[in-house]
């Protein structure tokens, strides 16, 4: 008597799911990892573009004796890309011109201040101007709390009260901050 036994090809049920398991956790690992190295890459800009305004102020300043301002000692925010020119000097926004190629806008595009009224730490959302033409202060707010540029950590003081930024909303130490 002869047994025909037929041979199986192919994966069992416990191999298949072993391997999608196995694929599920290094996807979710490859993932956390990329959505860390972006906050860091919008805060980078975030650091960079308002550094790069900051010099555009200074040089602005040297020419006119002051910094841009509406004569109100009002704060503007750049909110929306396509806004080009969000802060005034009087009713002038195209003092910039020569000064910088373009005023920044936050890269996170949502329309959210430095200092609150969008939510918990960590949502970005625009910048933040402020000057009486004597002063300035410029913030936005950072994605990664744990950033050492934050003001918290560098105990800014702003210039609206004399008290520290990161005091002045309980956000406000996710900020990133530079006045003059």
């Amino acid at each position: 008597m002869k047994f025909f036994y037929k041979e199986q090809k192919g994966f069992t049920l416990i191999e298949l799911l072993v391997v999608i398991s196995i694929i599920a956790l290094l996807s979710s690992v490859v993932m956390s990892s990329t959505v860390a190295a972006r906050k860091k890459s919008r805060d980078t800009k975030r650091i960079s573009e308002l550094q790069a305004l900051q010099v555009a102020l200074e040089l602005y300043r040297d020419d006119t004796g002051h910094y841009p301002n509406n004569g109100a000692s009002g704060t503007f925010a750049g909110c929306w890309k396509g806004t080009a020119n969000w802060i005034p000097d009087g009713t002038n926004y195209d003092w910039s011109t020569g000064y910088i190629s373009e005023q920044p806008q936050d890269p996170a595009d949502i329309c959210c201040w430095p200092w609150g009224n969008c939510g918990t730490a960590g949502t970005p959302g625009t910048y933040e101007y402020w000057s009486n033409g004597l002063h300035y202060l410029l913030a936005a707010r950072l994605e990664d709390t744990g950033n050492i540029n934050r003001s918290e950590v560098t105990g800014i003081i702003d210039p609206r009260d004399g008290a520290l930024y990161s005091s002045n909303d309980p956000l406000g130490k996710y900020v990133f901050v530079l006045t003059q």
